[in-house]
């Protein structure tokens, strides 16, 4: 998390400084468009730099400046709707106050002057005196009227002060180089960052060509297992059926001289099987006595064996020796589930081994996936324990030898 939040910071750092460059590119411009005379250029500039940094008061002043130039430029054209809209932008910027007052008042003077007279309502007429008789007439001395009747209610016009444009000429100093500072700042904390990228992406490669490696040579070891299963597959089938032609082929009279020679193997077959019994009641004893059921009664009576003419042998010595374990399949199941160490681990897997409710095979396949090693053996003995019991149901069976087919598929020899 405090990785993420730094890469923020850089990054916000690193939008700011470009920003700031920005900033003082467009000051730049406009104070050189406003040094050669292009007042329109330099405005927009300025006003660009104005709204991307409203608190810098040297684009401030320079912005009121081509405003009230601009001003005045209306006056003098005669354009005064023009004029009072630079003279009010000027004073939003709240800079050169004078300079904005003495516009002011000159524009007044000036729209003053040239507002148009006011139109004169005619004068009511009076009515006329009565005439007077000539007896009753009065010699009366003329006066003269002196100057214009008319020009006597008029004013007359002020003088208006011209109004002189001089050309500025401003000197400003070079901006610092504090924005090629912050650059080289954001510069330095990105390239961390797109270096860490750029590490990480070339690790998530290598991982993935690793996996699509491994499952190439999968899917070549099965392809080559199902292969050389199909080659035995139909050498047996071949062999199957030269056998069955050779058998047609011979007459049961040829089958009679080799009696002699059947009772041979026959004889040394039962010996083997002897010896190999004998082997596997010293191993059993052995084991009984290591785990302390040397005493421990059979659980079910010893059914016939195989049966020929030297004898039987019980089942017993063919199956794997299956103890009676108190404890119930869903304790068991538990125990493995809690269980740690790989004795404590073995010890249960073998104790299931010695049930046959579906529930302990349910467990045991749920283990196979995880197990290792010895622990993944033992799981294997004791489904294969299972299977070899009598008394086994089919669908355990069943589901026991699915199992193990799925354990065959990935090349595990069982």
């Amino acid at each position: 998390m405090r990785i993420k939040i730094y890469f923020a910071v850089a990054g916000v750092i690193f939008l700011c400084s470009f920003s700031h460059a920005a900033d003082d590119a467009a000051f730049k411009k406009g104070a050189a468009a406003y040094i050669a005379g292009n007042s329109d250029e330099a405005m927009i500039l300025l006003y660009k730099a104005y709204t991307a940094n409203p608190d810098d008061k040297k684009t401030k002043s320079l912005l009121a400046e081509v405003y009230i130039d601009q001003a005045a430029k209306a006056i003098a054209s005669g354009d005064y709707v023009t004029a009072s809209k630079y003279i009010n932008k000027a004073g939003g910027l709240k800079m050169m106050d004078g300079k904005i007052t003495e516009l002011k008042e000159s524009l007044k003077s000036l729209t003053a002057e040239e507002s148009p007279p006011k139109i004169q309502k005619p004068a009511e007429k009076k009515a006329l005196p009565p005439k007077i008789k000539d007896s009753e007439k009065k010699t009366v001395q003329k006066s003269e009227i002196v100057g214009n009747a008319r020009q006597k209610g008029t004013k007359e016009p002020q003088s208006v002060s011209p109004i002189i444009i001089k050309e500025r000429i401003i000197e400003r100093p070079a901006p610092g180089m504090d924005w090629k500072k912050s650059a080289v700042i954001g510069v330095i904390f990105v390239m961390p960052v797109i270096i860490a990228a750029l590490i990480f992406f070339k690790l998530y490669l290598n991982e993935r060509s690793k996996e699509k490696s491994i499952l190439e040579e999968q899917l070549l070891s099965e392809n080559r297992l199902k292969k050389e299963m199909d080659n035995l597959r139909h050498a047996a089938e071949k062999l199957k059926a030269e056998i069955s032609e050779e058998k047609k082929k011979k007459k049961p009279e040829a089958i009679t001289n080799y009696g002699p020679l059947l009772d041979a193997r026959k004889e040394e077959a039962d010996k083997e099987i002897k010896a190999r019994v004998e082997r596997m009641e010293n191993s059993l004893s052995a084991i009984r006595n290591e785990t302390g059921l040397a005493g421990a009664k059979p659980r079910r009576e010893e059914t016939a064996g195989f049966s020929g003419k030297q004898g039987s042998l019980p089942l017993k010595y063919f199956l794997p020796a299956y103890t009676e374990i108190p404890i119930d399949t869903f304790s068991l199941s538990e125990m493995l589930d809690r269980a740690s160490g790989l004795s404590a681990r073995t010890n249960l897997i073998w104790a299931l081994g010695n049930k046959t409710d579906p529930e302990a095979v349910d467990t045991l396949e749920s283990h196979l996936a995880k197990a290792k090693g010895e622990e993944y053996k033992e799981i294997l003995k004791s489904l294969k324990k299972i299977t070899l019991r009598p008394e086994i149901s089919v669908t355990v069976k069943s589901k026991i030898e699915n199992i193990f087919s799925a354990q065959r598929r990935k090349g595990i020899i069982i």
